[in-house]
């Protein structure tokens, strides 16, 4: 069994944890030698005024790369670090005149090679370069996590400012080149602004929709789990958005509405479990879904205890479920739950 089999697993267990999480693999063989896997395969330590990595590299495509706080949209590559371009390894530094707090990492093309090191380089502090900037470069602690709190909060609101900010985090998103998006403060309160998230997938470009997509698999929320009330109110905050930039046209309300239709398909292709909480599609009568699952699936399903839904939910879910082994029964409430959610019934923790 190749480990590819297995890496969008492992992927998912360690981007929403944190830039430190480790996965130990043991393997089933009775002699425990445990495999480490971290998200990155270097570390960039610091040695005097520079930085080196925890490994020599002889590859002509790394380069030590930073980003400010104070602009986190733009990266900006310091030079090539290998031992192509320097035979004795020095220490890598950066340029003088930079101000300010920084991350610095090490970047082959796409791929992030270390985990980014936080920087605060003495000086005047640089201006921020846009609102989600101003949130960023407050201090550590309660004042930047009210400042993002508050940004969010501007985000899922209407008007210029709201559209600005939404812009910024979708911009920042789809900017990311590898770098996990708990990189940055703002994406971890985010799972608990779902309308942010909604109006994201929704206003995001076609060429941005894929990184948005995938802010599912590095934190902790999903797709399907957002109730459809916030949907219903990012796809009228983007009939709006797209009436305004056709009003000049003579059939604007028909064009309007068929950017958000194409949108809402964008959605579905990468996400197939939100054709439900759209309301397309056909409906499969519940009783012959749990028993085509059950003969597809019956040997793979985890023993339960039944309670993990029920003893929350109650007599929402459906009773039919009962004529079925205890141990299965979480499974086959799960999706049931699921849709409760999406719903607004209730909200998963």
């Amino acid at each position: 069994l190749p480990l590819s089999a297995v890496a969008d697993d492992i992927a998912s267990l360690l981007l929403p944890a944190s830039l430190d999480a480790e996965l130990v693999l043991d393997m089933n063989d009775a002699i425990n030698t445990n495999w480490h896997v971290r998200q990155f395969p270097l570390q960039l330590d610091r040695e005097g005024a520079g930085f080196v990595a925890s490994a020599a590299i002889a590859d002509a495509d790394v380069k030590l790369c930073g980003r400010a706080i104070a602009d986190p949209f733009v990266e900006v590559c310091f030079g090539p670090y290998s031992l192509l371009s320097d035979a004795n390894h020095r220490p890598a530094t950066l340029p003088d005149g930079l101000t300010g707090d920084w991350l610095v990492f090490l970047r082959s093309d796409d791929r992030v090679l270390t985990r980014p090191l936080f920087v605060s380089l003495s000086g005047p502090v640089p201006d921020p370069a846009s609102l989600l900037a101003q949130a960023m470069v407050q201090p550590f602690g309660s004042a930047q996590n009210a400042a993002l709190h508050d940004f969010l909060t501007l985000a899922q609101g209407e008007g210029d400012d709201s559209e600005a900010a939404l812009a910024e985090l979708i911009r920042l998103t789809a900017g990311l080149r590898g770098l996990p998006p708990v990189t940055f403060n703002v994406f971890k309160p985010l799972p608990d602004f779902p309308l942010v998230l909604a109006k994201m997938a929704y206003c995001a470009s076609e060429a941005e929709r894929d990184a948005i997509m995938g802010l599912a698999q590095a934190l902790p929320f999903a797709w399907f789990l957002i109730p459809r009330a916030c949907w219903d109110e990012a796809a009228n905050a983007a009939g709006r958005a797209a009436m305004e930039l056709l009003k000049a046209l003579p059939d604007a309300p028909r064009f309007a509405m068929q950017m958000v239709e194409a949108a809402k398909r964008g959605l579905v292709e990468r996400q197939p479990l939100l054709e439900a909480v759209f309301g397309l599609g056909d409906a499969i009568a519940l009783e012959d879904a749990a028993q085509a699952f059950l003969r597809r699936a019956r040997q793979r399903i985890p023993a339960g205890d039944g309670t993990r839904y029920r003893a929350r939910l109650g007599d929402c879910l459906p009773a039919y479920f009962l004529r079925f082994d205890t141990t299965i029964l979480d499974t086959l409430d799960a999706p049931c739950a699921a849709a409760l959610a999406a719903k607004g019934a209730w909200t998963p923790t």
